[in-house]
């Protein structure tokens, strides 16, 4: 489940904003835990943004509303249900 969160969180970031800016926020997000809590990997800073990505996603109407429109303009029908099924997993599991 987790890959495929990740997966799906750089996929819009980067079809969005570009690889060079995500790859930018990384470093930024490393910098900013080292500081907290002393170290952190780039698979674990990558964790926390996708954590905050899809929370500040979800927390509002625009943002279920933005996602919905990314799903439309950039997926077949298929990768729609699949996302969709995806996510409704994961509501279900916590």
């Amino acid at each position: 489940m987790r890959d495929i969160r990740l997966a799906y969180v750089f996929n819009a970031y980067v079809s969005y904003k570009g690889a060079d800016n995500f790859n930018s926020l990384v470093d930024a997000y490393i910098d900013t835990y080292t500081k907290a809590e002393g170290s952190k990997t780039r698979a674990e800073a990558i964790d926390e943004l996708t954590n905050d990505a899809v929370s500040g996603l979800f927390s509002t109407d625009e943002g279920v509303e933005q996602f919905a429109k990314w799903l439309s303009d950039n997926k077949t029908e298929a990768e729609k249900k699949s996302i969709i099924e995806t996510i409704a997993d994961f509501l279900k599991s916590v």
